[in-house]
């Protein structure tokens, strides 16, 4: 569509004279109405719908634009649509991965999601935000930015102390399961537990916890890298099945005792200065004193934070710095990013908080401190197990059933956190995440999988041509505007929602067009080999990996 919205710039900027962004170009909502739609009506300083008309009747049509008309204030391009349907296809196919890429930009950005704590549980929750952060890395790298994916794992702190001094008073000895972690989450819930029914317990925790942290005991400082690991190695097989990759992944562990020394050393500069023994900052009316470090000594998110985002800026060389966390972090991060101004931090104003809301069970909010989580990997199997009884009853027959079950169900589960808009709330529901018909991972799989299934049923080679396909070649020519409306407003969800959209017509178009055996088999297959490279594209960059077969 790029080629076509260049030549309707082109006659606009001639009779008006005005430069024409091809970003301010859009697909109107219905075929009838035209290919192109430009609002430039709207900048002339006259009644819109009147110089729309005006423009329609002296903008006179030429190369591939066969019409202008104005629909309301908006003036509408049709253009040459066997012209349209060639450029497409051949376009697609030439450019293959590339399609749909932006221009190299010069900004490096950095995507830090995912964040699990050590000694906690991997659970639904950090499916969405892990979910999320993938595929926005990954839309924002296609659009042209260097991208840094970033994990800022939490190996201290309160629960580690609660699990680790649980452990020891009630689980001496005790030789733990295959599962590690999820045992570990375990300990964890029931630490919280039996402090809460318990008081006295608040100083036997608290005692490990400086024991831990301040006194560096050899035999608690081993417990710890011990049980660490176990939660590491855990979070490695999930991210493995994810098909999750970081290029980095800090650790609260590394940059503590930095953060404290470096908070410290800001006592009596500018706005911050010590209260009632804590070092605290001064931001303003609207948000408020904000706490860096504790009466006692010990770090904070913020004492953390602060020096991250400077080793951010400062070892990686950052421009825009996104953070994706849950949606009850977003007064903390709005804290976080005007104290790091203060502190004068040049790049404060490019650091970026996406939330995302939370994923909730019918009976209400997780709360892993009581062990009421749906476990990562027990929603996985599930997710396998539902996926093979499908399987079962539609393609008994199937070659690698298994490795194909955990594609669909992984994907599915995906799918499904990401075709909402990060900003709701998600209630968890099997039906929902798992339903094989509808805006779904396998709804999309599939249409990749009959795209590659027609090629290679067919056995010839795809030529581009003249075809009467226009809405799905419409669809397929929106890629690049999708990827670029995802990146630029940090929203997969638009993407999602293309693919599935893309999906509907391909189905559409199989259902009412005869591809093989047809007069113009060699054309129509070049659309579906468009279509194929399109789809995979889409669930590449959303972190989905479809099967050869379904």
């Amino acid at each position: 569509m790029k080629q076509f919205k260049q030549e309707v710039a082109k006659a606009i900027e001639k009779a008006t004279g005005k430069h024409v962004d091809l970003q301010d170009l859009t697909v109107p909502p219905n075929p009838e109405m035209g290919d192109v739609a430009s609002k430039i009506a709207f900048t002339m300083g006259k009644n819109p719908k009147e110089t729309a008309e005006e423009l329609a009747k002296e903008i006179k049509p030429s190369g591939p634009i066969t019409e202008v008309k104005a629909f309301g204030p908006f003036l509408n391009f049709f253009v040459d649509r066997d012209m349209f349907s060639k450029c497409v296809v051949e376009t697609i196919i030439s450019e293959g991965k590339n399609y749909g890429k932006g221009e190299k930009k010069k900004e490096k950005v950095m995507v830090e999601f995912s964040q699990p704590n050590t000694h906690k549980a991997f659970h639904i929750g950090h499916i969405r935000g892990t979910a999320l952060g993938f595929a926005l890395a990954n839309i924002l790298e296609h659009y042209g930015y260097d991208v840094i994916k970033a994990n800022y794992q939490g190996d201290t702190g309160a629960h580690v102390a609660k699990c680790l001094w649980c452990m020891q008073t009630f689980h001496a000895g005790e030789k733990p399961p295959e599962n590690k972690g999820k045992w570990l989450a375990g300990i964890y819930a029931e630490a919280t537990q039996k402090i809460n029914d318990n008081p006295e317990y608040e100083k036997d925790y608290k005692q490990v916890f400086h024991k831990l942290f301040f006194d560096k005991d050899p035999e608690l400082i081993e417990l710890w890298k011990k049980t660490r690991k176990w939660s590491l190695d855990e979070f490695v097989k999930i991210y493995s099945e994810m098909g999750i990759k970081f290029d980095v992944n800090f650790f609260e562990s590394d940059v503590e005792q930095k953060g404290v020394d470096y908070v410290k050393a800001l006592e009596g500069k500018g706005k911050v200065f010590e209260d009632d023994g804590a070092l605290v900052i001064d931001l303003g009316e609207k948000l408020g004193v904000f706490l860096l470090l504790r009466n006692d000594g010990t770090a904070l998110y913020s004492t953390k934070d602060i020096i991250l985002a400077k080793k951010k800026f400062d070892e990686y060389g950052v421009d825009t710095s996104i953070y994706i966390t849950g949606a009850e972090q977003k007064h903390y991060f709005n804290q976080l990013f005007a104290a790091l101004k203060e502190l004068g931090f040049e790049k404060a104003d490019k650091c970026v908080h996406i939330p995302y809301g939370l994923v909730i069970l019918p009976e209400g909010k997780m709360k892993s401190r009581e062990g009421k989580v749906i476990f990562y990997e027990d929603l996985a199997a599930k997710a396998k197990e539902l996926v093979l009884k499908e399987i079962e009853k539609k393609n008994p027959d199937l070659e690698d059933k298994e490795a194909v079950a955990e594609a669909v169900g992984i994907g599915a589960l995906k799918f499904w956190m990401l075709h909402t808009s990060n900003n709701k709330d998600i209630v968890f529901e099997w039906g929902k995440a798992l339903d094989f018909n509808g805006e779904t991972g396998p709804y999309v799989q599939y249409a990749l999988v009959r795209c590659r299934s027609i090629l290679e049923k067919s056995g010839k080679q795809p030529k581009a041509g003249i075809v009467k396909a226009h809405d799905l070649l419409v669809m397929l020519s929106n890629f690049p505007d999708a990827v670029e409306n995802a990146a630029k407003s940090h929203s997969p969800h638009l993407l999602a929602q293309y693919t599935y959209l893309l999906a509907n017509e391909l189905n559409k178009f199989y259902t009412t067009t005869k591809v093989i055996g047809s007069d113009n088999e060699e054309a129509l297959l070049a659309v579906i080999k468009a279509t194929e490279i399109v789809m995979a594209n889409a669930l590449h960059l959303l972190g989905i990996r479809a099967p050869e077969k379904m």
